[in-house]
């Protein structure tokens, strides 16, 4: 078939150099599908579902202030000066200096655009690696739908982008070799400072370097290759300690995730559940790496195989692990895919499945036409100026509210923290976990929280009562008692509520539709409980 008769005749055309540098890219319309998606989640789903975020600011704040990283606790005043590992310290810099000038619309305004500007790249590297857009756009929207599941404002999106970057770099290496690879260990130090996921580089080196050793040992290639990956990884590795806890970080990882304890309580870690909407579309990933094993296989290689084996292993441990998969599961399965799509083109296949893959196969030549002759990123730079202007100006465009970032009411105690700063709460606060990087962002430095979701800080015997404690335990009152906590705030329909009420040492506060504040001692206000719905908390706060 000649290139006339697959490809419309629009499409050849020349567009004219107005058009070309102004309509924007596959690429720039895949980032702004993204963007769009990000920002019109609904209330409580957001990039800010997560008070983590809360904490991370304020310790940002802290380093800043102090131009010290932090080595011991200053947020809890059960573990107040107990040695801490600020691991993720170089993001708590970099998003309390955007919350100082854009507030949580710039925090989360910063992961949007990471975020978005990740997986249009991640378009762009797929393309060219698949030879075929149709499959590119696919793969990386699958991913990006994939990434649902663990989609917030935190450190952890920085994993992300670095994956995608060491992927390509190892592939690059792979195919041409030349002095890319030396790219890797300066990357590793930026991300041992910025979040936990370092580990995974070095996973990713180690595969490549298995590949490569497989390879030599065919007598397909000299050993030179492995060698440079072995120094890449040497070399990686030494940057791993080039933070402000060197060795010890190591350490201390080492027993945060070998901890089963932990490993099996905290929720991220779980297993998928594959009745959520994200762990679906990895589901759809295994399926797809069926079909490339079973038809594609002819453009399977070594190393497809083990960043497929290795996916399927991480997105089944645990949900959080979910878009890292997606990223190395779309690279592992571009060119088999590409194949499968080729096979089914041929009349191997019946009328209808082959007809269907021709059809697709005219639009993938149409759409690479036009990728070619569509160069303008104007739409998307103009799109993302304006969120910032946004984001610098309280989320509003003239007399438009295009940002609201902020915890959502209807999910953190926003009406209780208002109500205690109202009333100089100052007191020893027993709280849950999810909850406690809200109150460090709204009240510290002048309240201490009893315990918050750094769980690796806190350590397993310590979670493991304050878990028997909020189930309403044989134990119950005894934790809260040895740390003096004289009020509690709780959601409504936990078994520990129900047993404070029923306790008369126990005197009900405040209280609303997210949350209850307990209140114990001499310390206690007298008369009534202040109840109001959650509606009235949120006009009180001017949230709308």
């Amino acid at each position: 078939m000649v290139l006339n008769e697959k490809i419309g005749v629009a499409a050849l055309e020349p567009k004219p150099a107005g058009v070309r540098w102004t309509l924007p890219s596959i690429a720039d319309v895949v980032f702004l599908v993204i963007l769009a998606t990000l920002l019109l989640r609904p209330e409580g789903t957001g990039l800010l579902g997560d008070a983590d975020t809360g904490w991370h600011i304020r310790n940002g704040e802290q380093i800043l202030a102090t131009h010290v990283v932090p080595l011991t606790d200053s947020f809890s005043y059960t573990r107040g000066g107990q040695p801490w590992f600020a691991w993720e310290w170089l993001f708590d810099v970099l998003v309390a200096g955007i919350h100082h000038v854009a507030g949580l619309n710039g925090v989360s305004l910063l992961a949007v655009l990471l975020v978005s500007g990740m997986f249009a790249l991640m378009f762009r590297l797929l393309r060219r690696r698949s030879r075929n857009l149709l499959v590119a756009v696919g793969l990386t929207m699958l991913a990006a739908a994939a990434s649902q599941v663990h989609l917030l404002a935190r450190p952890h999106v920085f994993t992300w982008l670095f994956t995608l970057l060491f992927v390509e770099v190892l592939f690059r290496f792979r195919e041409t070799g030349g002095r890319v690879i030396w790219w890797l260990p300066a990357l590793m130090l930026l991300w041992v400072n910025l979040h936990g996921g370092f580990l995974l580089g070095l996973v990713l080196i180690a595969m490549f370097a298995a590949e490569s050793a497989w390879i030599a040992l065919r007598g397909a290639k000299d050993w030179r290759e492995l060698g440079t990956l072995v120094a890449v990884g040497a070399a990686s590795g030494v940057a791993t300690f080039l933070t402000p806890y060197g060795y010890q970080l190591h350490v201390h990882v080492y027993r945060y995730l070998s901890s089963s304890y932990l490993m099996n309580r905290i929720q991220e870690f779980a297993s998928p559940s594959f009745h959520e909407a994200g762990s679906g579309y990895f589901e759809t990933f295994l399926v797809l790496a069926v079909v490339c094993c079973a038809v594609g296989w002819r453009r399977l290689r070594v190393i497809d195989v083990l960043l497929m084996l290795f996916a399927m292993h991480a997105g089944l441990y645990a949900s959080r692990n979910i878009p890292i998969a997606g990223i190395l599961m779309a690279y592992a399965l571009a060119g088999p895919l590409t194949e499968v799509f080729g096979v089914a083109g041929t009349g191997a296949v019946p009328g209808l499945v082959r007809k269907a893959a021709e059809g697709l196969d005219a639009i993938a030549a149409e759409l690479e036409v036009l990728e070619a002759q569509l160069r303008g990123h104007l739409v998307a730079g103009l799109v993302g100026v304006l969120l910032v202007l946004a984001a610098l100006h309280g989320g509003r465009i003239g007399g438009v509210q295009a940002l609201h970032e902020e915890f959502s009411p209807t999910k953190f105690p926003v009406g209780a923290v208002d109500y205690m700063q109202a009333h100089g709460v100052r007191s020893r606060v027993f709280s849950t976990d999810s909850w406690s990087g809200y109150l460090i962002y709204r009240m510290w430095p002048n309240f201490r929280v009893f315990m918050d979701d750094r769980h690796d800080f806190y350590g397993d015997e310590f979670v493991k009562r304050f878990v028997e404690t909020l189930g309403g335990g044989a134990d119950w009152k005894s934790l809260p008692d040895q740390y003096g906590a004289n009020r509690v705030l709780v959601p409504p329909g936990l078994a520990y509520t129900s047993l404070l009420r029923a306790t008369p040492e126990w005197h009900e506060e405040y209280s609303d539709d997210v949350s209850v504040l307990f209140c114990r001692g001499d310390g206690c206000p007298a008369g009534v409980a202040q109840k109001v719905s959650s509606n009235e908390a949120v006009t009180r706060l001017g949230i709308h």
